[in-house]
């Protein structure tokens, strides 16, 4: 049966004694000029140069050149090698392709003589190769996004659980006074916090309004991601972020969770501040992530429209269990390496929770 192998230049070098397999004639490989080899296994074999290892080209490291040797150990260039005389080695027939046109003669060439035939097609190089997945790239997701139209809005409401001494009467939650909010951490939701509500509830005084909340893309909480269709915009970055605000944040970022709660707090549930936060592990990060972003300015709403509202103030008690919250960056750019290391960390947890199979568990 005619059989096609596609390789690329690096693994063809790799493995290019695998070539002697084709071979039956072993009087060619003793003659000083190859003779044609007689094997007949219908074999086609597409050798795509282009120039090394140009996957390697669509990492961030590519960007480097040569301060990181990128070319030496990453790209791995081939075109010191000749495949047509390696080829020629072995006694097999070799055909080169620099077209698209060249390609389709070399290819029916090959179909047609029923024996193993080496096609060299060489393709554009790498820095082009990443240009033109680019091109093709934008083209495809431009074409998706208008078929699919855009997504439909979600609904930002976040749960709210109240806990309340059932022996006391209930006072109104605009009556009470302070108020503690508490945060489970991830793959979590609010009922974490029952059993310390429920006790709370009893052990401070009744001035307290005692609440937890699921966060973003947790326990009742609003579907992140959840008909095919916003499944297809996600994954495809058309404008997956937009409630959640700028389009080039995750919404699972520390920040952006962090301010979805604010927001839901003030505009759903009518609590308009804070007087402590109980936080842990991933609800400690959120809730330093709160307290970093809101404890100096008014929130704005997702218009950038200031609210009247200051939920989290410098008077705010935290309280982390579990959270590795590192050393608080003290400017919006740190400079500190610690600063840096620490938002790196948590952009990486943003990735994690967005990519990490959101259909079975997040969504």
């Amino acid at each position: 049966k005619q059989t096609t192998l596609v390789c690329g230049d690096v693994t063809t070098l790799h493995d290019l004694n695998a070539l002697y397999g084709l071979t039956n004639d072993d009087s060619s490989l003793n003659d000083a000029q190859p003779m044609p080899n007689s094997n007949n296994l219908p074999l086609t074999m597409v050798i795509v140069n282009n120039g090394g290892g140009a996957i390697f080209s669509f990492l961030p490291i590519s960007k480097h050149g040569e301060d990181v040797g990128f070319d030496e150990y990453w790209g791995t260039p081939t075109s010191r090698f000749s495949f047509q005389q390696g080829v020629s080695a072995f006694g097999l027939q070799y055909k080169s392709a620099s077209s698209f046109e060249d390609f389709k003669d070399a290819y029916w060439s090959s179909i047609n003589s029923g024996g193993p035939t080496v096609i060299e097609a060489k393709v554009v190089g790498r820095s082009p190769n990443v240009d033109i997945h680019q091109r093709i790239t934008r083209s495809a997701v431009s074409i998706v996004d208008t078929v699919l139209g855009p997504p439909s809005t979600r609904d930002r409401m976040l749960p709210m659980k109240s806990y309340y001494n059932e022996e006391r009467p209930r006072l109104a939650s605009r009556k009470k006074t302070k108020t503690l909010l508490m945060l489970h951490g991830w793959m979590g939701d609010k009922s974490e916090w029952d059993i310390v509500g429920e006790t709370l509830s009893y052990d401070l005084s009744e001035e307290w309004n005692i609440i937890s909340m699921d966060l973003p893309g947790h326990g009742e909480s609003s579907l992140v991601l959840s008909t095919d269709q916003q499944v297809a915009h996600s994954s495809l970055g058309l404008d997956a972020m937009k409630p959640f605000g700028p389009s080039q944040n995750s919404p699972f970022s520390l920040d952006m969770m962090a301010r979805a709660i604010c927001l839901s707090l003030i505009n759903d549930h009518g609590v308009d501040h804070l007087d402590a936060i109980a936080g842990y592990s991933l609800g400690g990060r959120i809730a330093l992530a709160m307290k970093r972003l809101y404890s100096r300015s008014p929130i704005d709403d997702s218009a950038g429209n200031p609210l009247t509202a200051v939920l989290v103030s410098d008077k705010t008690k935290m309280i982390l269990l579990g959270s590795s919250p590192g050393k608080l960056p003290s400017d919006v750019n740190p400079s500190i390496n610690d600063d840096v290391q620490r938002l790196s960390k948590d952009f990486s947890l943003a990735e994690s929770l967005f990519s990490s199979a959101y259909r079975s568990y997040i969504v």
